[in-house]
């Protein structure tokens, strides 16, 4: 997929979002109601070429998980009972399964709140080997939504 189809995919979501959901954004919805509505708008766009997936944690029939995470992320953080850290992406465009191909991981957050999802971002894409990291803005201030390309 291209730099600029990933554009124009996010752009129609936005439009969408806001157009029919920007009260999400006045309310103080949480980033998972937020998440889930833009990526609803980012299937519709892409039909059934790709999956567009919240808060997946799979690689293929496995659990995703880096142990380096522990570094970026709260130590004590405890999602399945491994002693891995499992990762849970805010949303990812891909095909479900091992093979993928693994195309987006976007990592979101209100009022450009970063945290250390900018190096979350950057482990997962290369581990997992997705094309392109996004950190994607809900900006509850302006009522927008903004979008960072993370190589």
């Amino acid at each position: 997929m291209q730099k600029e189809n990933i554009e124009s995919l996010l752009k129609s979501a936005r439009n969408f979002f806001l157009k029919r959901d920007s009260d999400l954004l006045t309310i103080g919805a949480n980033e998972r109601s937020l998440t889930h509505k833009f990526a609803h708008y980012m299937q519709n766009g892409l039909g059934n070429k790709f999956d567009v997936d919240c808060e997946y944690n799979r690689y293929g029939p496995n659990p995703k998980t880096i142990d380096r995470i522990r570094a970026i992320i709260e130590p004590d953080t405890t999602t399945d009972d491994t002693n891995a850290v499992t990762v849970y992406p805010d949303i990812i465009v891909h095909k479900r399964g091992a093979a993928g191909p693994n195309i987006i991981i976007i990592e979101a957050k209100k009022d450009n709140n970063k945290g250390n999802d900018i190096e979350k971002i950057k482990v997962i894409k290369n581990e997992y080997g997705y094309e392109y990291g996004i950190f994607l803005n809900f900006d509850t201030k302006k009522k927008d939504i903004l979008w960072t390309f993370i190589d």
